[in-house]
């Protein structure tokens, strides 16, 4: 007689949503979890231009789900959709590291990190994220090795004083400036460095992460068993 694998028990729905100015590497994230996950991932698109990636993973008999709502890009028009984010899970913050020389595209006279520093300030302070975990995705650390050679990041941050071609070092500054800004917020980060390539093996980690940051804020709410 032939057993049938009893229906995988559905945990609640996590919500997580992707934040960040670098278009490219948030694509990247949703391509890679879409690689890890493939066949299980809905991707619809709201009026409002938000993109909606539900992803769905079964392990040891459970089926565990989550939504995520990506917004990268969009922080022009924050004021529409901030106010619908004060129930997530997890914020995922997406900064592409190796842009560090390129201007922001809104013709502002700083570059892209410069604006992802000041994004990331404006997530960790707003009432409507207050006290979400953050996954901080430093990405695409393969670009900044070769860029670093041609170009010295003292040039656009000051305040670096390493090796110009020291990737561990730069990788270090560049965590050192984003966790500081959450010192008087008091927000739990947890800091990933991942490439430029969409992998289904970037895809799930990306999720182990956020499955770490989710069982961490499960212990802090009703403490160990």
């Amino acid at each position: 007689m032939e057993l049938k694998s009893p229906n995988p028990v559905n945990r609640d729905e996590e919500k997580l949503v992707l934040i960040g100015n670098a278009k490219n590497s948030g694509s990247t994230i949703l391509t890679s979890l879409e690689l890890a996950y493939g066949g299980m991932c809905d991707s619809t698109n709201g009026d409002d231009g938000i993109q909606e990636t539900l992803i769905s993973r079964k392990s040891a008999g459970v089926r565990y789900n989550y939504r995520v709502y990506d917004v990268i890009g969009l922080h022009s028009k924050e004021h529409k959709w901030i106010y619908s984010f004060d129930k997530m899970s997890t914020l995922i913050y997406v900064v592409d590291i190796s842009a560090y020389n390129l201007p922001a595209l809104d013709d502002r006279p700083s570059s892209c990190v410069q604006e992802d520093l000041s994004l990331f300030q404006q997530m960790c302070s707003t009432k409507w994220l207050a006290m979400t975990p953050i996954l901080l995705l430093l990405s695409s650390t393969d670009v900044l090795t070769s860029r670093l050679r041609d170009t010295p990041l003292s040039h656009y941050f000051p305040d670096y004083m390493g090796n110009p071609t020291d990737l561990e070092a730069v990788k270090s500054f560049f965590r050192r400036k984003f966790l500081c800004l959450n010192q008087k917020y008091g927000i739990r980060i947890r800091v990933l460095f991942t490439d430029s390539v969409a992998t289904a093996k970037l895809g799930k980690v990306v999720v182990a992460n956020v499955d770490k940051i989710l069982t961490e804020e499960t212990v802090l709410a009703f403490g160990a068993r």
